[in-house]
C-alpha cells in the first residue's frame, strides 16, 4: 500500500471520527435538554460532555487536509456550541 493511500486512508478515519462526535455531541445536548426537568446533575453531566466533543473535535479538525471538509466540522461545531450555549443561558 502506498503512502498516498495511507494518508487518505486515514484522513477518511480522522472525518468519520470527527463527524461521529459531532453527533454524538448533539445527542448529549438532546438528553440534557429531556433531563432538564428531571435530573439537573445529569443535564449538566450531558453538556459538559457534549462541550468536551465540540471541543475536541475543533482541535482535531486542523488535522483535516481537506479545507471543505474541514470549513464543514468547523460550521457543525460552531452550530453545536450555539444550541448549547443558547440551552444554558436559557
Amino acid at each position: 500500500m502506498e503512502f498516498a493511500e495511507l494518508r487518505d486512508r486515514g484522513q477518511r478515519s480522522l472525518i468519520d471520527f470527527l463527524q461521529v462526535d459531532l453527533q454524538l455531541a448533539h445527542t448529549l445536548l438532546e438528553t440534557a435538554k429531556l433531563e432538564a426537568g428531571y435530573d439537573s446533575d445529569h443535564c449538566r453531566h450531558a453538556l459538559r460532555t457534549a462541550e468536551t466533543a465540540v471541543s475536541t473535535v475543533r482541535q482535531f479538525a486542523e488535522r483535516v487536509e481537506n479545507e471543505s471538509a474541514r470549513l464543514d466540522i468547523l460550521n457543525r461545531a460552531d452550530v453545536l456550541q450555539r444550541a448549547i450555549t443558547r440551552f444554558v443561558d436559557l
